[in-house]
């Protein structure tokens, strides 16, 4: 693997920082090297217990998809699929998390799985090498907190330390509008209204 001889230390999607710009571009990617990148409108119902990003309204961010490991071609399985989810805020650090299957997940249809910020602890010995790799970010490096998220929201404004309520849990279920069945199937003339639902558990 080529992380194992390369000293990358990784940083938590929790602290509350401004993302570092690599100091010589382009930065090595040494995991999650091939990805696409899309803006998408997140509609929250009024019904909604959350504060900050989270409270009812509409939010609008930045989806990165890829794959959570290096795969190739000839992997019988496939790769396990993975999010990383953007939105930026006014004036301030922009609000983050990442979702997973499972590290030991494989598939070719990249919305065949549910996502969370919560995974099962990882099986074989190249995810647990991972797993590690992320400790030195994380104590839970299986999980991924959400409460920066729902302390601010899109313009900016703090919620009242007394007013946040932030989800335990996240769940994004891929709809069947983005389900494919072909290894490259053409791209949708409109983007589907709908791609993915999202449950929480608080």
């Amino acid at each position: 693997m080529a992380i194992a001889g390369a000293a990358v230390q990784q940083h938590s999607p929790n602290a509350r920082v401004f993302p570092p710009l690599p100091a010589t571009p382009p930065f090595p990617r040494r995991r999650t090297a091939v990805g696409s990148v899309c803006k998408f409108n997140l509609s929250i119902p009024d019904s909604s217990p959350y504060s900050g990003l989270f409270a009812s309204g509409t939010q609008s961010g930045i989806i990165r998809m890829g794959g959570a490991k290096s795969w190739t071609a000839t992997d019988a399985q496939g790769y396990p699929p993975g999010l990383g989810i953007k939105f930026a805020r006014t004036g301030i650090h922009s609000g983050s998390y990442v979702a997973l299957n499972g590290l030991d997940s494989a598939t070719w249809n990249f919305m065949a799985l549910n996502f969370s910020n919560h995974i099962a602890a990882p099986a074989s010995a190249s995810t647990k090498f991972l797993a590690n790799k992320f400790q030195q970010a994380s104590q839970c490096p299986t999980m991924v907190g959400l409460s920066d998220m729902a302390r601010y929201g899109q313009d900016g404004k703090k919620v009242a330390d007394a007013d946040v309520k932030v989800p335990f849990k996240l769940f994004l279920a891929p709809t069947a509008a983005v389900q494919v069945n072909t290894p490259s199937p053409p791209l949708p003339s409109t983007p589907p209204k709908c791609g993915a639902r999202i449950f929480s558990r608080a």
